[in-house]
């Protein structure tokens, strides 16, 4: 819910932003395309202050607590887009959201892994995304009907339900044990078996979190140490990858811009349709995934599903050059919804949904920490960076060459993930960290 809270920040943008550019604009104002860029990309601007807020707080206040504070900044960013009639307000509102959600992708990865055993955490990762998936869907499928107050006042209930969901969840074992309480740790561990509660095999798990935390306060590492020891340097190589094979590839533009890419398209699929289309695809992909997953693994699900990206925003490309040189497309006027429907199915299967969960697995205990943050503020600057020059370069170099330029990254990082990424499906923290070192004695 967390997640979702951050997700309906950057899908809300798409059902809106047609309206605040367009001469009937909903808070009086018509808003400039680089105002409008603003409005789409400020939400990662957020995140880079939200991530050093959350790699400091969960020292301090445990994973639990730190991703419960990530509502305050949610539910405010909403209330300010409400009231507000002013476009810097609502670029700031959008950079607040995008705190808490800072907050939340610094912290969930190693929380979701600290409570989930190895055999399941992969399914722990995709449902969470189903269920930011359905957020979006709910985002998607009223935006274009209702008006934009009702939009933002449905989307400033999301922060409210995971606040009060959230507060009975348990607290991370690790961290229990990490500050003194070990009795507490022994409840939770009983409550997160649900029911199929093993005293022995509770024991055994919480002498093993003991002896990581142990081995966390004997190595405790610094970003410095992250980013120049042999031991990390596999791991970084890794994560960078992923994480910038899931930006260059279009994710953040395109989930921002779903519905201006199909009204420019002139698509014989209404954009209201689209966009409904839109919220549906990604929900059946994340349930595929989670049937996949933990069977099939990561490697092959994120190499398979980057190259058929690339093959629908190839398609998407191809459109939208035919129909910049005026040739007559009538025909294909379904392909634009098609093209992008295969992109965000794929997309979902593979690279948006796992990058999370890879970030959350390629890293000693020791370090995570201060690596999960590290890479949540990388995260937000490249995702930045791609939304806010998308629709200046879609300006200048045509909607169909930045296409072209998105799937030429899904056909090199299939490659990457084909030839470098290790495969983590149901192997320990531990048996990671060998396979990765596999010259180190430390570890």
């Amino acid at each position: 819910m967390s997640i979702a809270c951050g997700g309906v920040y950057f899908t809300w943008v798409s059902p809106s932003l047609p309206r605040l550019t367009s001469d009937d604009s909903p808070i009086g104002t018509t808003i400039t395309l680089e105002e409008g860029s603003w409005i789409a990309s400020s939400a990662f601007l957020g995140g880079i202050l939200g991530s050093l807020i959350g790699g400091i707080l969960m020292t301090k206040i445990g994973p639990k607590q730190c991703i419960l504070s990530s509502s305050i900044p949610y539910f405010a960013g909403w209330i300010i887009i409400i009231l507000t009639k002013s476009p810097v307000m609502i670029i700031v509102a959008q950079g607040i959201g995008g705190i808490g959600s800072g907050i939340s992708l610094s912290i969930l990865p190693i929380y979701v892994s600290e409570i989930g055993d190895k055999d399941i955490r992969g399914k722990l990762g995709v449902l969470g995304m189903a269920l930011v998936n359905t957020s979006n869907f709910i985002v998607l499928a009223f935006g274009p009907f209702v008006s934009y107050a009702a939009l933002a006042l449905l989307c400033s209930t999301f922060p409210l339900v995971f606040l009060i969901t959230f507060y009975f969840v348990p607290e991370s074992p690790y961290y229990l044990v990490k500050i003194g309480k070990k009795d507490a740790a022994m409840s939770n561990l009983r409550r997160l078996a649900s029911g199929n509660v093993d005293e022995k095999n509770i024991r055994l798990n919480l002498e093993e979190i003991e002896n990581t935390i142990q081995y966390d306060i004997e190595n405790g590492t610094t970003l410095k140490e992250l980013l120049t020891k042999e031991n990390y340097r596999k791991s970084l190589l890794m994560v960078m990858g992923i994480k910038l094979l899931r930006a260059f590839n279009g994710t953040p533009a395109i989930d921002a811009y779903k519905q201006t890419i199909i009204e420019s398209s002139n698509s014989m699929i209404s954009p209201g349709i689209s966009s409904i289309i839109f919220g549906l695809v990604p929900i059946l992909a994340a349930l595929i995934c989670a049937i996949c997953i933990d069977k099939i693994g990561r490697k092959l699900l994120i190499t398979v599903a980057a190259l058929i990206c690339a093959v629908g925003l190839v398609a998407e490309g191809a459109y939208f050059y035919l129909q910049e040189t005026n040739m007559d497309i009538t025909s294909l006027s379904w392909l634009p919804t098609a093209g992008l429907s295969i992109y965000l199915f794929c997309n979902t299967v593979g690279v948006a949904t796992l990058s999370n969960i890879i970030v959350g697995e390629m890293f000693a205990t020791s370090i995570k920490g201060i690596a999960v943050p590290f890479f949540s503020i990388i995260s937000s600057i490249v995702n930045f960076t791609v939304l806010k020059f998308y629709e200046p370069l879609s300006d200048v170099w045509g909607r169909y060459t930045v296409f072209w330029i998105f799937a030429t990254v899904c056909i090199l990082g299939a490659l990457f993930v084909l030839l470098v990424l290790p495969e983590t499906k149901g192997k320990s923290f531990i048996e990671i960290q060998r396979k990765l070192n596999k010259k180190s004695e430390n570890i």
